[in-house]
């Protein structure tokens, strides 16, 4: 067993028995680790010879978890060039995930057809005045460029996603660049009026890649704030206690010196004079109380008091209720003050969306990969261990030509997603897409694993290891992202928009064999009032 700590390297070994418990972690997965050397070099394609099976008691069930995590020590993977005569890891290598729109407005075809249409649009009258092929391309490449990045730019100026087809926007945002064109080649031998012909057609293939290949997401900007709401729910008195009677007109009283007699005064006849109301007497009483705010709760103060009015005028009269509540104005008002509590309420409105627009730019990705694998197909038979370190392609309706998954959940769901009829688009956002912030600092920007367009609908969706959907970060997140989508839904329904919706997916609910609306079926509910802020 020492030997097998100590870097012993051998190839042939096929059957290891500890002959005592493992001690840590780390020797366990050690030991894992050899019996996982492959006896010739390379997998062999007989799964039997391939495959490591172990056998043993349930503690090794847990470590089995651990080291299908990819951070594990058994799934570190180095790649060995013998000519170098040691273990150096295989160099990595960025790759960049571009969107389907970048691809299809840049590539070298797209181009072409610019270029083709500008040669036959050049009203030549010698051959000194005749561009060459390699200023007519340099042409048509700025033309597709600026074509491209004027159409992403439309949503500065459009107040729907279906407006930037609309022949006025696309009258003035042709002009725009047949302007620059002609500006940034002045010798050039084209009129501006064959130009912005050949403009307004590229213009027009550019909106139209634009809307084949986007999610129309609006552009906003969610941030936290710390306003605080609170007050009474309007309510009915309960008077059931409150059955005062006046006290007479009499003040009885007795003399101080010994064996003093009682005497009493009859002030019916007194003159009475009252600088105030009963009712504005009360409210003063109430009013003294640190959460009681004169200015919002006047009307409920003195409808609340009007009741208690109404109720004493059932078995007094008019003088002897008044002389009820001028008699006991402060027990009036304790009573009053503790069934108001009983309706209090603080609500924490905790985002703000600013900086709406119809849509956004797709913002390009980036992922790591080893510099010797190539790009592997979206349905490739891949361990679930290395899902995380590969880069797939193969997509067709994904709003990027490439996605690097954080797990192989992630992968299944992008399956469902390409195999369901119902689902329109979908993409996978990279860090930069949205302005989402869930900390109060405005400092922590979330970034959701997916978004889904279906025909009547379009999802922002999370996926979480069932362990993890009550956490609190992942319930500030999802608090922040469902504002962003309460807003947005607001916004499009002004703007002939689509409804968004927030979804937060137990990984055990994403299964090949489910549709996106099972996935969606399983989402978790969340107690919004539980929310933190």
């Amino acid at each position: 067993m020492n030997m097998l700590k100590e870097g012993w390297d051998v190839t042939n070994l096929y059957t290891i028995v500890p002959l005592r418990t493992s001690a840590s972690d780390t020797l366990t997965e050690q030991t894992i680790g050899r019996g996982l050397r492959l006896p010739y070099g390379s997998r062999t394609g007989d799964e039997h010879i391939d495959r490591l099976t172990i056998v043993s008691h349930n503690k090794y069930a847990e470590i089995i978890k651990q080291a299908n995590d990819p951070n594990s020590l058994v799934r570190k993977v180095y790649f060995i060039d013998p000519s170098l005569g040691g273990d150096v890891p295989q160099a990595q290598t960025t790759v960049e995930m571009p969107t389907v729109y970048d691809t299809a407005t840049g590539d070298e075809s797209f181009v072409g057809h610019v270029a083709l249409a500008l040669k036959g649009a050049v009203g030549a009258t010698s051959p000194e005045e005749t561009e060459t092929a390699e200023q007519m391309e340099e042409v048509a490449r700025f033309v597709a460029a600026l074509s491209s990045k004027t159409t992403e730019e439309l949503n500065k100026q459009v107040r729907t996603f279906d407006a930037i087809s609309d022949e006025r926007t696309l009258e003035i945002a042709t002009t725009s660049v047949a302007h620059e064109t002609m500006r940034q080649f002045p010798g050039l031998n084209l009129s501006e009026e064959r130009l912005t012909s050949v403009v307004k057609t590229t213009m027009k293939a550019c909106v139209q890649a634009l809307t084949d290949s986007i999610i129309p997401i609006p552009r906003a900007v969610v941030l936290p704030f710390a306003k605080v709401k609170r007050g009474y729910h309007p309510f009915h008195l309960n008077t059931r206690n409150m059955n005062w009677r006046p006290t007479g007109d009499k003040l009885v009283g007795t003399e101080l010196m010994e064996g003093g007699r009682t005497v009493s005064l009859d002030v019916s006849s007194a003159a009475k004079t009252h600088v105030d109301t009963p009712e504005n007497g009360i409210v003063r009483h109430i009013i003294v109380r640190d959460n009681i705010e004169y200015g919002e709760c006047a009307d409920l103060l003195y409808s609340l008091i009007d009741e208690l009015k109404e109720h004493l005028l059932t078995y007094l009269n008019e003088d002897d209720a008044e002389q009820v509540m001028r008699e006991h104005q402060k027990g009036i008002a304790e009573m009053i003050y503790l069934q108001m509590n009983e309706h209090f309420y603080r609500e924490e409105t905790g985002y703000e969306t600013v900086q709406m627009r119809p849509f956004s730019k797709i913002e390009s990705g980036f992922g790591s990969k080893m510099a010797a694998e190539d790009i592997f197909d979206l349905h490739s038979n891949v361990p679930v261990g290395e899902v995380r370190s590969k880069v797939f392609g193969g997509f067709k309706k994904a709003c990027h030509t490439l996605y690097k998954f954080d797990s192989n959940t992630e992968r299944t769901l992008a399956i469902i997603l390409e195999n369901d009829g119902a689902v329109l688009r979908w993409m996978r956002p990279s860090p930069k897409q949205f302005n989402i912030y869930y900390d109060s600092a405005s400092t922590k920007r979330y970034e959701p694993d997916f978004i889904v367009e279906t025909d009547n609908r379009i999802y922002m969706v999370e996926t979480k290891a069932a362990k993890d959907v009550d956490n609190e970060d992942v319930r500030a997140k999802a608090k922040a992202a469902r504002e962003y989508c309460r807003a947005v839904t607001e916004w499009n329904a002004d703007h002939n928009g689509k409804p968004w919706e927030y979804d937060v997916i137990p990984h055990d609910n994403v299964r090949l064999n489910f549709t996106f609306d099972g996935v969606v079926a399983a989402s978790i509910e969340y107690d919004s009032s539980q929310m933190p802020l």
